[in-house]
This record gives structure tokens, C-alpha cells and sequence, in this order.
């Protein structure tokens, strides 16, 4: 009856130090995944900032000549009351003047 006791004492422990391993996988597992999460979470943010400061680049780099180009060859007209509808012609019809 010892023999089988001192057994089932022996079982119990493997149990426990089973149960503790696997809790500590779990642990070490959750912070592995929380490191992942914040490393690509990083990356992501350090590639949207690229990519906004490119767009930024391109937009002014571009943006001012297209504004001037747009500027120079259309003017928006009122038809008959201000809240009427609006429409667009070329600036060199009109000798280049904003009515």
C-alpha cells in the first residue's frame, strides 16, 4: 500500500512540474507573439512615415507646377447668380481675365 501511495505521489509531482512547463511555454510563447506584435507594429509605422514623407516630396515637387498649369489655362465663371451653376473655359478666350 507504501509502494502505491509513494507512486501516486510520484504521478502527482510529474503533474505538476507537466502543468508548470507547459504554463511556462505558454508565458514565454505570449511574449514572443507581444515582441512580434510590437516590432511589426513599428515597422509598419516606419514605412507609413516613409512613404508619407515620398508623397510629400513627390506632391510638392509636383503639386506647385501643376497648380500654376491649371491656374494659367482654366478660370471658373459664374452664370447669372453667384449660387447658379458653374462653368469652365480657357483664360486665353477672355485675353486671360477673371470675370
Amino acid at each position: 500500500m507504501a509502494s502505491q501511495s509513494q507512486g501516486i505521489q510520484q504521478l502527482l509531482q510529474a503533474e505538476k512540474r507537466a502543468a508548470e512547463k507547459v504554463a511556462d511555454a505558454r508565458k514565454r510563447k505570449a511574449r514572443r507573439l507581444k515582441q512580434a506584435k510590437e516590432e511589426a507594429q513599428m515597422e509598419v509605422e516606419q514605412y507609413r512615415r516613409e512613404r508619407e514623407h515620398e508623397f510629400q516630396s513627390k506632391q510638392q515637387a509636383t503639386g506647385i507646377f501643376q497648380r500654376q498649369a491649371w491656374s494659367a489655362r482654366i478660370c471658373i465663371t459664374a452664370e447669372g447668380p453667384v449660387s447658379g451653376p458653374l462653368r469652365l473655359r480657357s483664360c486665353s478666350q477672355e485675353g486671360g481675365r477673371l470675370e
